[in-house]
């Protein structure tokens, strides 16, 4: 642990030093007000991303029996592969989105292309799991854990939907949308709902993982296509003040 805590400060500390040059520029002052409603919104979408990522776990250890708690487990750290294979895309895509739209360029095409990326990213990586599922699961977990061949590409369907869906949480945060956090909600809400009454078998609750996450896709992706035609520079601007 106290490796882990000297590897962040170190992280973080040479992520400020990286930044000298900025802090030294004179600016226009930013209002805490719309920090504070921006924090706000991207503390949501954060939150909720994890919360995807991690309660179903916690729920299958619970409901499922410490075996299958244990081949679930492994399952989800293979679905885990396919997100951070995938994560640095939805990263980049943050900052592109705002310099477009603040340019009055399309980010549309911006969010098409990163989609693009991710989903070729994560084909490889479900062709791999669709041809040698044994492979993957006698390399990384052993053969105790053959069980869990039939499920390695539906698990890795849930790891690119999820990815997918936190490429569209960052790009919603990016224009400063603030109607995903109740969709993004629903997903989680949903999400533990199915794994509380449906819960007999592992593959019980891979297909409830699965569905949660292709249905909050279905929605977030409606919300972007009624968005995209409204988005113009003065939505990611910050409001003038108003003078007394």
């Amino acid at each position: 642990m106290a490796a882990v805590f000297v590897g962040l400060a170190v992280v973080f500390f040479l992520g400020l030093y990286s930044l000298r040059d900025h802090f030294r520029r004179v600016g226009t002052r930013v209002q805490l007000r719309v920090m504070a409603g921006f924090s706000l919104t991207a503390a949501a979408g954060i939150i909720g991303v994890q919360i995807l990522y991690n309660q179903d776990v916690i729920l299958a250890v619970h409901y499922l029996n410490s075996h299958d708690g244990g081949i679930y487990g492994g399952l989800n750290k293979i679905g885990t592969i396919l997100f951070f294979l995938t994560l640095s895309v939805s990263q980049v895509l943050f900052p592109r989105v705002v310099e477009a739209v603040a340019k009055e360029q399309h980010p549309g095409r911006i969010l098409l292309s990163s989609a693009g990326i991710l989903t070729a990213l994560g084909a490889g990586a479900l062709l791999v799991f669709a041809v040698v599922p044994g492979l993957v699961v006698g390399i990384l977990f052993g053969p105790s854990f053959r069980d869990a061949i039939p499920l390695v590409f539906p698990v890795g369907l849930i790891g690119l939907a999820l990815s997918l869906d936190n490429l569209l949480v960052q790009f919603f945060m990016a224009v400063h949308d603030r109607v995903f956090v109740p969709i993004l909600a629903l997903g989680v809400v949903t999400e533990g709902v199915l794994i509380f009454l449906f819960h007999a078998r592992v593959g019980q609750v891979v297909l409830d993982v699965l569905a949660a996450l292709l249905g909050l896709l279905v929605l977030l992706s409606i919300r972007c296509y009624v968005l995209l035609p409204k988005l113009r520079a003065e939505s990611v601007a910050e409001p003038e003040p108003a003078l007394g």
